[in-house]
């Protein structure tokens, strides 16, 4: 036999000589308790109730002799009379907002954001031409002063550690710097 099977023989066996020892202890048992009935008079606005044979009520709801029940004092399905709620205090206008950007001054942002993916990596050069090497991202492009290095964006000037761009539809301008040690 298994530990488990062992132990619940053992509880078994507990519960059954409990049992038998509180029966033959001769303690008895106490009665149950029973609540008496108590008359009580009507409640102030209840049907009527007159007695029937066999001890039972009859409720006697339209006898001529029955005192009249009043209506009540308020109608459950109507609205509440509640007052309205104070009026909330005078908030100060803010500032007024900014004006809406214009056509231009959209196209402008949008012409400084795309000048901003370019960097100035470095340059060469062979004899007076200089060759000016610019990164977008991943891509490395190769310009000269006055070239249009992408479609819609042209070299204007160049210096010793910079150069300027400049793009063709809105006339933005961004100068580029070298970064050294990168």
């Amino acid at each position: 036999m298994s530990r488990r099977n062992l132990v619940l023989i053992a509880v078994l066996l507990l519960l059954a000589g409990a049992n038998l020892w509180s029966r033959l202890s001769g303690e008895e048992e106490p009665a149950p308790r029973t609540a008496k009935r108590v008359e009580r008079p009507a409640a102030k606005g209840s049907l009527p109730v007159r007695p029937a044979p066999g001890g039972a009520a009859e409720v006697v709801a339209f006898a001529p002799d029955a005192p009249e029940v009043p209506p009540p004092k308020r109608n459950l399905f109507a609205y509440a009379d509640v007052p309205p709620a104070p009026p909330k205090p005078a908030v100060p206008p803010g500032p007024p907002p900014p004006p809406p950007k214009s056509p231009e001054e959209i196209a402008a942002e949008q012409a400084r954001s795309r000048l901003g993916t370019f960097r100035f990596e470095g340059a060469m050069s062979r004899g007076a031409e200089k060759l000016l090497m610019l990164s977008r991202g991943e891509e490395v492009l190769t310009a000269r002063s006055g070239e249009e290095v992408v479609k819609g964006v042209r070299v204007r000037e160049t210096g010793p550690s910079s150069v300027e761009i400049e793009d063709g539809a809105t006339g933005v301008k961004v100068t580029l710097v070298l970064k050294e040690g990168k």
